[in-house]
């Protein structure tokens, strides 16, 4: 299940001390599943640093540091989450237009929602949003996806980014901080700049009005269900 609630504003991201490591034997299982994985994928899968979310104390996220391959292991062994209790932060965004949302279709390769439409961009708080002095930048995590996915640079936007809700799926355990992003191109502007992207996480992008939007990429393969929870979040609040 995945839920969609209001964040009061002042969003930040505090790192907190990681709890006691896992016993020798999770450990063991944990490198098991990261070899069997990286087997299944040809070796297109690296390890790297995560931040699980310890608490939330309203605005606040406290969270500590964990490795990418933990999350991968809990994901294909449910039963490990009660032992590893990760719950990675990530940041998704609602690109709006003056035409509409932005929608774009994930590639076949990916592993998740392979061939889904979703709202992009969106992408896992890690080491790149830490700044000087140590702060975790969520802000600058969504604007630097919002560069990498869709060509939209910062300059683009009308307003600085607003996080205006926090989304939780109970299955996967990933936490999202939701940014509205109003931007001032036009949708042929920013269709021009994804389409001449070398590098795309997306094979295809459209820019829909909301209200029209779910039935019409059903004939496309459909919505993933986290951008399904965000338009029923967005059309219940008007």
């Amino acid at each position: 299940m995945i839920s969609v609630a209001p964040l009061p504003p002042g969003v930040s991201v505090v790192e907190v001390p990681a709890p006691a490591p896992p016993s020798a034997d999770t450990l063991s299982r944990i490198d098991a599943i990261w070899q069997d994985e990286q087997k299944r994928r040809s070796g297109r899968i690296t390890d790297g640093r995560i931040f699980s979310v310890s608490r939330r104390d309203g605005a606040t996220f406290k969270v500590w540091q964990s490795q990418y391959k933990w999350w991968i292991a809990q994901r294909r062994d449910p039963t490990l989450f009660p032992t590893l209790a990760l719950r990675p932060l990530a940041v998704s965004g609602i690109v709006r237009l003056a035409e509409g949302l932005v929608f774009a279709r994930r590639a076949e390769s990916n592993t998740q929602d392979p061939g889904l439409w979703e709202l992009p961009p969106s992408g896992s708080i890690d080491e790149t949003s830490r700044q000087l002095g140590g702060a975790i930048d969520a802000e600058a995590q969504i604007l630097a996806e919002l560069e990498e996915e869709l060509a939209v640079s910062p300059e683009a936007l009308d307003a600085p980014p607003q996080a205006a809700a926090m989304m939780a799926d109970d299955v996967d355990h990933v936490i999202d901080i939701v940014f509205a992003l109003s931007v001032s191109l036009s949708a042929s502007k920013l269709l021009a700049g994804f389409a001449a992207m070398a590098n795309r996480e997306y094979t295809a992008v459209r820019v829909l009005d909301a209200r029209n939007a779910v039935a019409l990429l059903a004939r496309e393969g459909g919505l993933s269900p986290a951008s399904a929870a965000l338009l029923a979040y967005l059309s219940a609040r008007g």
